[in-house]
């Protein structure tokens, strides 16, 4: 999938398993926190914190990352949760949202 920080190369678990690091075709490199992709959760638990505003446990990790056809990864949580299926598009809104905000705090 290609947007505009480019082709999504690479996603990798960093600060065991607290973040995950994206790296770009255009050599953008964004670090998501497992909280921040907990949230953004699209399985119908997911789905159901986000109406029910749910806090995010404390000190959750990722334990586990699939690969999801060509299109997508699925992301387990330390809670349990292990159905989210994030689409790349998905983790490069996020990842192009992120970098906006660190561009407006600088």
């Amino acid at each position: 999938m290609t947007g505009p920080l480019g082709q999504l190369d690479e996603i990798r678990r960093v600060q065991n398993g607290a973040a995950l690091r994206l790296t770009f075709s255009s050599g953008a490199v964004v670090e998501l926190t497992a909280t921040e992709l907990w949230r953004e959760c699209r399985s119908a638990e997911g789905v159901l914190r986000r109406l029910n505003e749910t806090a995010p446990p404390e000190h959750l990790v990722i334990t586990a990352l699939q690969p999801v056809g060509d299109y997508a990864v699925n992301i387990a949580f330390s809670d349990g949760e292990q159905r989210g299926i994030y689409p790349f598009s998905l983790l490069s809104r996020l990842a192009g949202t992120a970098l906006d905000g660190a561009r407006t705090a600088a």
